[in-house]
């Protein structure tokens, strides 16, 4: 049994045993999640088999649970060993559940939660920001999602060009910093919409998000908080991201707002003009990592 303590930078800890448990003392820790210290984890070599992994299905729910007992759930419920190396992830606080997800989307979705991204190399795969990476692993990295920007654009849609002065690929991409303890699912997409440079969203709809959130995750209508994150320098689009795949749904833009739904549950006329917010290179379209069951 391996134990991970994630009190400062981790540089020796292994991801090799997926019924390892880990210990999280930053869940006790009681200052706020921006001034917890960042968390990382060294992968040694194995001999498993990195593609296989990032498509077993998995299935869990987990409670104010800490970025180490997340990453601890998918390996434990994939039954398989994986190479995993973490750099500088923001701690978290979460209230999530999945059901037969691949374990490639859940772990995209922590990435983007801990502040950086997943990519997935030939030997282990990488969670962090993109500045920490090294010039041979951008060579042969490969970034698990992408997040919509002009040059990627599908042919034929219209986002690029501003209707009533928005331009909504320019607003998922700008940058914004926040700090949320404790808010439902619902709370927190507003907090990040408020986090956004003044009168950027003006022309905008009121909150200019559509969304629902399954059953499961509301926790039972009790008004229990379920989602503390900490978002410094991230793209707006993919920090709504984070929340709309935790609760089973896909980001959209739309000519004037964002919209969070299955993607089954777009509208005939949504159809026409939604652009998914994010694509992946090489990977296909993948489910959202959240569970609706």
């Amino acid at each position: 049994m391996t134990r991970f303590l994630s009190r400062s930078v981790l540089c020796t800890a292994t991801l090799l045993c997926a019924c390892a448990m880990v210990r999280a003392d930053e869940a006790k820790d009681k200052l706020p999640l921006s001034a917890q210290p960042t968390i990382s984890l060294q992968a040694t070599s194995s001999k498993s088999d990195v593609a296989a992994f990032l498509k077993t299905p998995v299935s869990f729910k987990l409670k104010d649970a800490s970025f180490l007992s997340a990453l601890d759930a998918v390996l434990t419920a994939s039954g398989k060993t994986c190479p995993i190396e973490c750099r500088q992830m923001k701690p978290m606080k979460l209230n999530f559940g999945v059901k037969d997800q691949t374990a490639d989307s859940v772990l995209d979705t922590l990435a983007k939660a801990g502040g950086g991204s997943l990519y997935i190399l030939p030997d282990k795969l990488l969670l962090s920001p993109p500045a920490l990476l090294s010039a041979e692993e951008k060579k042969i990295g490969k970034p698990y999602s992408m997040l919509l920007s002009k040059a990627t654009l599908p042919q034929g849609k219209t986002l690029s060009k501003q209707l009533g002065g928005v331009d909504m690929v320019a607003i998922a991409n700008t940058k914004i910093s926040r700090s949320m303890a404790d808010k439902n699912w619902g709370s927190a997409a507003s907090e990040l919409l408020r986090a956004l440079p003044y009168g950027t969203m003006k022309p905008l709809e009121p909150l200019n998000l559509e969304g629902y959130a399954p059953a499961e995750l509301v926790i039972s209508g009790t008004g229990v908080k379920d989602v503390s994150l900490s978002f410094q320098d991230v793209p707006l689009g993919e920090a709504l991201g984070v929340l709309a795949h935790m609760n089973g749904c896909e980001l959209y833009l739309l000519p004037n707002k964002f919209l969070m739904c299955a993607p089954n549950e777009l509208t005939p006329e949504q159809q026409k003009v939604a652009v998914p917010a994010f694509q992946y290179p090489g990977f296909g379209s993948p489910a959202p990592s959240g569970s609706k069951s």
